[in-house]
């Protein structure tokens, strides 16, 4: 079979703006609903504990949860931008990297002692929480872009901006030799600033093609997932809308089941509603687009390794691209800002995040742990606990001293926790008071740290002052 790529390599050309009024296009991006983060942390916590795949999704369609963004997180990032610490990032491009105010205390406090502890020892510091904090997702990195005197980014996001399977989003392909990227970039929220600049939140996801194939080949594909058909459970089914190319607006249905016994889960978007009790190979004809990913109860709307397949119109017959989501970890935790991703020590610094019992230095590790617990209490806070992993656990017993082991430290704070023997998780618990006010070294943070806080730090100088915020 001839395969006319020409089709396939037009989409790869530059971008066009669309056309589109920019009210009427703004106004089906939900409006921000600004809450603490806290209460944020509590609500997904509450949402995932639901049992009921079903139910579950429907108690997040009827709370706000998803249009909730929490503005009193500091980012670690920029905070220590300047600082002669002994850190490194686990990555450049991720904008996970904020955190509450007594967190982000405790563990610069930390780091500063730590140096003056292990001279030449340094930390890697991976995932912390999202700007606006909420669940972090597989496959997607969150921004809050806004619009300024200097640019006008966030209306020019809106006036590029179309409607995909009912999400308004901006797509564009780039393309490199023969590989092509698609970059997505949802618009999940928006806002205005005091002075009445547009805010809007943007999901980005990327995704790789992996070729173009013919129906059969797409067919094969979904025969894997009618097999689980006996196991599967329609979530919700809904009408949504397309904006296509030509300007003209396109119904389609969507329809998302889940197969709790194998964990996995589709989203299919067709010209015609499916009928559940038939094989989904038999109904290809009228399918735009097929989603497949894993599916875990404890992360909702999180789509793991998901990949894409996408039915486009040729000149002789009907093809269907094959798209694969660029890996982003998803988390369970990390809602609120006080959760921190970070290395254990090694020896010589060598392979940070990478598991490695041989190179684990559980003296130095057990020390840092013990800086952490010293920092939190004098920023007036308190290490909740430390998730390491079954194989770290069982190093630490066996080079640590049974005065440690038997500590109530050792045996309260850390916790054994599958797939954090490459890290260790930590949580600092919720506290009233904003530690980076009342932490004994706050004269060593200087004027960048002000600009980060903007109003927020003038709330911060008078905690505890009169003994309320």
């Amino acid at each position: 079979m001839t395969w006319d790529l020409g089709l396939f390599e037009d989409d790869a050309s530059p971008t066009q703006t669309n056309e589109i009024d920019l009210n009427g296009i703004l106004q089906t991006v939900p409006v921000i609903v600004w809450r603490s983060n806290e209460e944020i942390n509590q609500e997904w916590a509450s949402l995932k504990s639901i049992s009921d795949p079903q139910e579950q999704l429907a108690s997040i369609r009827r709370s706000h949860i998803l249009a909730s963004v929490c503005d009193g997180l500091v980012d670690f990032r920029a905070l220590t931008k300047d600082r002669d610490l002994p850190l490194r990032w686990r990555d450049q491009h991720r904008g996970r990297t904020w955190l509450e105010p007594t967190t982000a205390s405790t563990l610069l406090y930390a780091l500063d002692l730590f140096k003056g502890a292990q001279p030449g020892y340094m930390l890697t510091l991976g995932d912390m929480t999202q700007t606006g904090c909420g669940q972090l997702e597989y496959g997607t990195l969150i921004e809050h872009v806004q619009d300024s005197d200097l640019e006008q980014s966030a209306s020019q996001l809106i006036n590029k901006a179309r409607l995909y399977g009912g999400e308004v989003s901006v797509r564009t392909i780039h393309a490199q030799g023969g590989a092509r990227t698609l970059i997505e970039k949802n618009l999940i929220g928006r806002s205005f600033s005091a002075e009445g600049d547009l805010l809007i939140r943007v999901a980005t996801r990327r995704y790789k093609r992996q070729g173009v194939g013919p129906t059969s080949r797409a067919r094969k594909r979904v025969q894997g997932w009618d097999r689980a058909i006996e196991s599967r459970v329609q979530l919700e089914t809904t009408r949504v809308t397309t904006t296509l190319e030509n300007g003209r607006s396109q119904r389609l249905w969507r329809q998302h089941w889940v197969s709790p016994s194998t964990e996995k889960q589709i989203i299919i978007f067709s010209r015609r509603r499916l009928d559940p009790t038939l094989p989904i190979a038999d109904q290809l004809s009228t399918v735009v687009e097929m989603r497949f990913s894993r599916w875990n109860l404890k992360k909702p709307l999180s789509f793991k390794s998901e990949q894409r397949w996408v039915s486009r119109k040729g000149q002789h017959s009907t093809r269907w691209e094959a798209w694969s989501m660029a890996h982003e970890a998803g988390h369970q935790t990390h809602t609120s800002g006080r959760d921190v991703d970070i290395s254990y020590v090694t020896k010589a610094n060598q392979r940070h995040f990478n598991g490695s019992w041989k190179t684990l230095d559980a003296k130095r590790t057990w020390e840092w742990f013990q800086l952490l617990a010293q920092a939190a209490r004098d920023a007036d806070g308190r290490v909740e606990k430390i998730l390491v992993g079954p194989r770290t656990y069982r190093l630490l017993r066996r080079r640590l001293s049974k005065k440690v082991r038997h500590s109530a430290f050792f045996r309260k704070t850390l916790k054994v926790v599958e797939g954090h023997d490459a890290h260790h998780h930590l949580r600092i618990a919720p506290t009233e008071g904003l530690g980076l006010a009342i932490a004994p070294w706050i004269w060593r943070i200087d004027e960048p740290f002000f600009d980060l806080m903007a109003t927020k730090f003038s709330e911060l100088l008078h905690v505890r002052e009169d003994g309320s915020p």
